[in-house]
């Protein structure tokens, strides 16, 4: 999920796959007519253009997708090089800002919104800590514990009804069981807040 690829810095593997195809689509286009991938490209293209749904299709609503479709029409690229950069980069930077919006609009990311703005790798992750260490800190970074907030939409339960039981049967008090309320206010763990923090 974005939690996931946001603490490897890393976005979906389709961005690699797409910049992969494109470059092949423009190995095609500076091939001679006489070479049979050119020849079939030319087929699939005429199929296309007559309303059949094929690789060249698929090819072509890549390139409409990512504004790139005057390219397409004109069948001819030019500095090959520099289309593949610049298709690469917008690629990037809207693979980049889905993934920021997913984060967003995610009731699960409330908490790592919060601490996580850029696409980048935690350093967490590229130190050299024992494996325990960094798989307790991902997973309280990206929900994946066991408090009343996660378990409770596993269950079904509306948020507001997701409380501490510790609180609630202790002090009285009903409070979210979430993780800004276990690290800086729930008195279970109020010694090792006073060590640790």
């Amino acid at each position: 999920n974005c939690m996931a690829l946001g603490e490897c810095g890393r976005l979906p593997l389709c961005t690699i796959y797409h910049v992969k195809c494109i470059k092949y689509w423009c190995k095609l286009l500076s091939m001679p007519n006489n070479r049979y991938p050119k020849n079939c490209y030319k087929m699939l293209k005429s199929q296309d253009d007559i309303g059949r749904v094929n690789w060249a299709t698929k090819v072509k609503e890549l390139l409409f997708k990512y504004g790139f479709g005057f390219i397409w029409m004109s069948q001819e690229i030019g500095d090959v090089e520099w289309f593949i950069s610049e298709f690469r980069q917008r690629i990037t930077d809207c693979m980049s800002q889905c993934w920021h919006n997913d984060m967003i609009n995610s009731s699960r990311c409330d908490l790592y919104k919060n601490i996580k703005t850029m696409l980048n790798p935690e350093r967490y992750v590229m130190l050299n800590l024992p494996f325990n260490l960094k798989k307790s800190l991902a997973r309280f970074r990206c929900s994946s514990h066991k408090l009343h907030i996660e378990v409770g939409r596993h269950r079904g339960i509306d948020r507001e009804f997701r409380t501490c039981s510790f609180c609630l049967t202790n002090f009285n008090i009903t409070c979210v069981e979430d993780e800004y309320h276990v690290f800086f206010k729930c008195q279970k763990f109020e010694d090792a807040r006073q060590n640790l923090l």
